[in-house]
């Protein structure tokens, strides 16, 4: 995971490289970073899905928690780019396949 959370007068976007084994041993990490980026003023975030080959109902949770934080603070919550087949099939397994649509769209949309 890469996401080094802006200073506190800093009000740019973010990203998190999510890793390619996001399972429960780098929920803490994840959960983490995500608490860094929840603490920064005004700050929007991007996750870079595309190394993601396993993931875990817990990430996914920690995900669905910041998006919902984020979308509550800033009336935006997390983005997605470049999304793995694995990471959107996890998501669908879950019933979630909504959420990683409208994060993949605003991602688009950011990027685009």
């Amino acid at each position: 995971m890469n996401c080094d959370a802006p200073a506190q007068n800093e009000t740019g976007p973010c990203e998190i490289l999510l890793p390619e084994l996001c399972d429960a041993a780098s929920a803490p990490a994840l959960k983490e970073t995500l608490a860094r980026l929840l603490n920064s003023p005004g700050v929007g975030c991007t996750l870079a899905g595309t190394a993601v080959q396993r993931i875990s109902t817990a990430c996914v949770q920690l995900m669905l928690a910041a998006d919902r934080a984020l979308a509550r603070r800033n009336g935006q919550g997390l983005r997605l780019r470049n999304s793995s087949e694995p990471l959107q099939a996890a998501f669908a397994d879950l019933g979630l396949s909504d959420v990683v649509s409208r994060w993949l769209r605003d991602g688009v949309a950011d990027h685009g």
